[in-house]
């Protein structure tokens, strides 16, 4: 567990956070995952060899998506829906223009230098959707973007209530 340091001016929250654990990690791979995403046994070993296999900088991960309450139930799906009518999946992989390009904060695996050669977190410090402007100057850094899906691998309940998965749809669209 590391202490952070104050927030400053100008930085999202989890924006700096992540900048902070990247100058402290040592190893080639930087694993972001958020604190409520649940991994099954495994799972870490798949994301890595995937990350491996498919010769990606950035392999962003889609956990499945818990929902509770029917406002989840409702929207959480819509937001999967959005992204993929906008951006197939294998436009995102193949063609090199950062507008093809989308991830997802709760699971993203870089490769040390393309996270660098990105910027890291520092360049989109006062992001609110940090993960996709990430994904989209891993493009314009003329880098690999992969999607993947991670069922049987992690889970997620995104939101805790009809509100905030509304509040939540918002934000995303």
């Amino acid at each position: 567990i590391l202490a952070g340091s104050p927030l400053p001016p100008g930085w999202m929250g989890k924006n700096w956070a992540c900048h902070q654990l990247a100058r402290h990690a040592q190893g080639d791979i930087l694993l972001f995952t958020d604190a409520d995403v649940r991994w099954q046994p495994g799972a870490l070993a798949s994301v890595v060899d995937l990350l491996e296999r498919s010769e990606a900088d950035l392999l962003t991960v889609w956990p499945t998506q818990i929902t509770v309450s029917w406002g989840e139930r409702l929207t959480v799906p819509l937001i999967a829906m959005t992204v993929l009518a906008y951006l197939p999946v294998q436009l995102a992989h193949d063609f090199y223009h950062p507008l093809a390009a989308a991830a997802n904060g709760q699971c993203m695996a870089f490769r040390r230098p393309a996270y660098e050669a990105a910027g890291g977190h520092a360049a989109v410090r006062s992001e609110i959707v940090e993960d996709v402007r990430l994904a989209q100057r891993i493009k314009a850094a003329g880098l690999k973007l992969r999607m993947t899906d991670g069922a049987g691998l992690v889970t997620c309940r995104m939101y805790g209530s009809s509100k905030a998965a509304l509040d939540g749809l918002a934000k995303s669209v």
